[in-house]
This record gives C-alpha cells, structure tokens and sequence, in this order.
C-alpha cells in the first residue's frame, strides 16, 4: 500500500492477518492526523540488550547455556553499536 507517497508492505493479499495490519495501520495514520506515524528513538542498543537479556533469563532460566550463548554472541553488536539509538516501528 502507498501512505503520502511512501510504500509499505503489509503482507500477501487476501491473509487476514494483512487485513488486521491494514486495519491497525490506518488506525494509527488517522490518531496521527492523518500522517504517516513516525518511528522514534525509545532506547539505545545497550538499553535493548539489558530488556532482552532479562527477557532471556526469565524465559530460559538464570544458569541456562542459552542465555550465555546470547550474552556471548551479542557482545560484538553491542560493543560496535551499544550507543547508538534504536528505532522502534509500529509493530504489526
């Protein structure tokens, strides 16, 4: 679909989940004014990872190989990015 000039992909046509994020999407076009919502800085990098990792250690358990798996695989993501701010779009 084209917003004010702008493409955005919704999904396969005819799902009724692309017809859900139609229908939220133009909900949010006409809270906004009728313009397109814009994404804005929420967080950095590091303050993701820190929601994420406890997210982890919630859901994998405090001593579980995965959640060291994620803190070790990260690392260099958030070593390179950890300042850098994230943007958050609508979420569909």
């Amino acid at each position: 679909m084209t917003v004010h000039g702008k493409r955005r992909y919704l999904g396969k046509y005819g799902l009724r989940e692309t017809t859900e994020r139609f229908h939220r999407f133009m909900a949010e076009v006409a809270a906004a004014g009728r313009a397109w919502p814009q994404a804005t800085p929420d967080l950095s990098v590091v303050e993701l990872q820190a929601r994420f990792l406890q997210h982890a250690k919630t859901y994998y358990g405090a001593s579980s190989s995965e959640l060291e798996n994620y803190r070790l695989s990260l690392r260099p993501l958030f070593d390179l990015y950890g300042t850098v701010m994230v943007q958050r779009e609508m979420e569909f």
